[in-house]
């Protein structure tokens, strides 16, 4: 069933973006009954089915990691939390993992910073002041910018009639106006 998946998630990629990367992952090393080698077939029989990258969830020893690398027939998605070695990059490199991931450090750090601002915030909500002092000419400190809000407005100069931009930004702070010409597409 799991091949017919990533079968058709092949083909729709193929029709909606084919620079879509399309990561197939396997549990079974850690499920009841599984087995290393029950995964690795999974994830290559995942490949044959059109996948770009596999991903051998749960190794618990270097052995395995080499084991999988070596057995794998494409690129390897390796996640450094959990039960799983860690490595430094010139060790991943010289395993030949293709990607490494850490997804629980950068949740945690942002619930981390979000909490410790929060707990600022209840002492003294003049701090607000303060922190948006410290983020100033940080990449992430202007969101708007961060997010590409100024090409999205771009598109939307481009491509939405001029009434619609009118009454989404009538009088928006950030918005569009009719005769706001520094704002129009190029």
């Amino acid at each position: 069933e799991a091949v017919g998946k990533v079968r058709a998630a092949h083909d729709v990629r193929l029709q909606l973006d084919p620079d879509f990367l399309l990561i197939a992952r396997s549990d079974a090393r850690g499920a009841n009954g599984g087995s290393l080698d029950e995964a690795i077939d999974r994830v290559n029989a995942y490949l044959d089915a059109g996948a770009d990258m596999a991903f051998v969830e749960g190794p618990t020893s270097v052995a395995e990691v080499e084991r999988i690398c070596a057995s794998v027939k494409g690129p390897v998605l390796y996640n450094q939390t959990g039960v799983s070695p860690k490595f430094s990059q010139a060790q991943l490199n010289e395993l030949g993992i293709a990607m490494a991931i850490v997804p629980n450090a950068m949740t945690r750090c942002a619930v981390t910073a979000m909490y410790d601002l929060a707990l600022a915030l209840r002492e003294d909500p003049l701090r607000e002041s303060e922190f948006m002092a410290s983020i100033k000419g940080h990449p992430c400190g202007d969101m708007h910018e961060f997010a590409g809000f100024a090409e999205v407005r771009a598109m939307e100069d481009r491509y939405l009639p001029k009434d619609e931009l009118e009454a989404k930004y009538d009088g928006a702070e950030h918005g569009w106006k009719a005769d706001d010409t520094s704002k129009a597409a190029v």
